[in-house]
């Protein structure tokens, strides 16, 4: 968002995604996240590759146990998004497509792998943060 309005940010991944294990987490995004994600252009990058979640189901003991789980988020999806639906997909895929599109709108904006050692904050500068950054063994 902050690319998209012309603010200059920079994006520190600590790890080399690249290299790491091709197997891993899932995240559940919310309806609201997922309206975010469009107003950026990075929904539809994973629009097919993730799954539509309308509902879901508690069960105890083999019986259906009714207003637990999820029903607080279709409650709160109802008539207040665009989108009526909670979005699940690898963690690994979403964060590719917002990598993408942070290199697409900055090819500088991201940095990985590299590490936050340090910031410090001088309201009068022209640049206000003045981060530390570590990549490799150079900082």
């Amino acid at each position: 968002m902050l690319l998209k309005t012309g603010i200059n940010a920079l994006a520190v991944e600590q790890y080399a995604k690249a290299q790491q294990a091709s197997y891993g987490r899932a995240c559940m995004l919310y309806a609201r996240s997922v309206e975010l994600l469009d107003l950026i252009e990075v929904y539809p990058r994973i629009a097919d590759i993730g799954f539509m979640v309308k509902g879901s189901v508690t069960f105890k003991e083999g019986k259906e146990v009714p207003a637990r789980g999820w029903s607080f988020v279709r409650d709160a999806i109802a008539g207040n998004t665009f989108f009526e639906f909670s979005f699940s997909i690898r963690q690994k895929h979403l964060e590719v497509a917002l990598t993408e599109a942070i290199q697409s709108m900055n090819p500088t904006a991201f940095r990985a792998p590299a590490k936050l050692i340090d910031y410090t904050i001088d309201s009068t500068a022209a640049y206000p943060v003045l981060a530390t950054i570590q990549e490799g063994q150079k900082t």
